[in-house]
């Protein structure tokens, strides 16, 4: 097929058809012995030889395998050596259709185009590559044998997630089986790999059959077995195959269950005039109704109360604020949360207690103060040595017979006193100092 194209050009061409013959001829020649070019040398003698290798045409190097995504541009060259008046084509080989003919483009793709600035470089474009361009493309030379150099042009896709064929929100109960699908196309195939959006290892079938944690899980389907509320959260569907970017789908499992209520202190004592805080427990799906009530009367957010509530996936925080206590606010309280699937409730009690009464403390000051003055009565007060002054004289014979004794006790008394003083400066100072 390309010969008979070559022909027709060659029709239009008849000095270069008939130079084609001769070099054809030459050829044919050489592969019997080696001709002599002589050619007349600066100094007029004949010497130069030429062998056959030098005229055959050749590849100077192989066309290349190249690995483009798809809507890029490519280039695939051909490099040849010697063409002489020899013509290079290129060829898709799985259509066998003729893209290029030397400088000339025969097919009418419009994306192909073709560089040929001089005899050896043959570049093939394509732009915007598709999938339909994946294949082998041939450089071929019209010599006697032909010869030829294929390389193969490999079109990739990045991955592409089948939302149709591949799991939504789903929404079920405890004790379950739910299975998660991921479909996704490229090329190569993508490999599909499962994870938590929370980080939370997934509790999926191993190959023997039995429960194991796992973090990232590899296959297009997540089998979950008898889920429970842990299950509950977004699964991401992540596709790679090597070509950028990846792609993810964010699948939500929600678990359903009836609510049920926790009290950590259901027995609470508070005083009067105070503002207490009553805490209620509550894990439920779908989220529950939640109220408050005493003596059966439903209690709403006001000066008196408070209602506060915290949620987290399917845990829930609610706290009763109660200001300025009084007799008629001890009693039962009751916090309750139904859904659709059932009710719960639990009782928190709140009870007086007395308000503890002052005891006056003796503080350091005071105590060294006390034992101050309590030095000074005694040496200034007429009873404390009164008695002693105004006693007679046969008395006083009778102490000076004493006088010792006497002398030994109140010098003892005296060092007491100072002592008790001294200990309290000192315990003063170091009061001071650490307060």
């Amino acid at each position: 097929m390309v010969y008979g194209q070559l022909s027709k050009l060659m029709v239009y061409d008849r000095p270069r058809c008939f130079l084609q013959m001769l070099f054809t001829v030459e050829i044919m020649l050489c592969m019997v012995m080696t001709i002599r070019l002589n050619t007349i040398d600066d100094e007029g003698s004949f010497s130069k030889a030429i062998r056959c290798e030098e005229l055959l045409p050749n590849f100077s190097e192989p066309v290349p395998n190249v690995t483009v995504p798809a809507g890029r541009d490519v280039d695939i060259p051909c490099v040849v050596e010697n063409l002489g008046f020899n013509r290079a084509a290129w060829i898709k080989v799985e259509t066998k259709a003729i893209l290029s003919i030397h400088d000339h483009v025969i097919t009418r793709n419009y994306r192909i185009s073709l560089s040929h600035v001089d005899s050896r470089n043959f570049v093939l474009h394509i732009k915007n590559v598709k999938e339909s361009d994946r294949g082998g493309y041939m450089c071929q030379l019209n010599t006697a044998p032909m010869m030829s150099q294929v390389g193969y042009l490999d079109v990739v896709f990045p991955p592409q997630i089948q939302r149709e064929n591949t799991s939504s929100d789903i929404i079920t109960t405890e004790g379950s089986n739910v299975t998660l699908t991921c479909v996704a196309k490229g090329y190569p195939t993508p490999n599909i790999t499962w994870r938590r959006e929370d980080g939370q290892p997934i509790v999926a079938v191993n190959s023997e059959g039995r429960l194991e944690n796992y973090f990232n899980v590899v296959s297009e389907s997540l089998f979950l077995i008898r889920v429970n509320r842990r299950y509950n959260g977004a699964y991401l569907c992540i596709a790679m195959n090597g070509v950028p970017p990846s792609v993810s789908q964010r699948i939500l499992l929600q678990v359903y269950f009836p609510p049920e209520i926790m009290i950590k202190n259901n027995l609470i004592g508070a005083y009067l005039g105070n503002t207490d805080l009553l805490k209620c427990y509550i894990e439920a799906l779908p989220f529950p109704n939640i109220v408050w009530k005493k003596d059966g009367k439903v209690i709403s957010s006001g000066k008196k109360y408070e209602i506060d509530i915290a949620i987290k996936k399917y845990e829930i925080e609610t706290v009763l604020r109660i200001r300025d206590l009084q007799p008629v606010d001890f009693g039962i309280y009751r916090c309750t949360a139904n859904n659709s699937l059932g009710q719960a409730e639990g009782e928190i009690q709140i009870y007086d207690i007395p308000k503890p009464t002052s005891i006056p403390t003796l503080t350091l000051p005071t105590l060294c103060s006390t034992t101050m003055e309590t030095s000074s009565w005694k040496e200034s007060s007429p009873f404390y040595d009164g008695s002693n002054i105004r006693e007679s004289k046969s008395i006083k014979s009778k102490e000076s017979v004493e006088a010792s004794k006497g002398g030994n006790k109140a010098d003892s008394q005296g060092v007491s006193s100072a002592f008790v003083f001294g200990l309290c400066v000192v315990l003063f100072i170091l009061n001071e100092v650490i307060t």
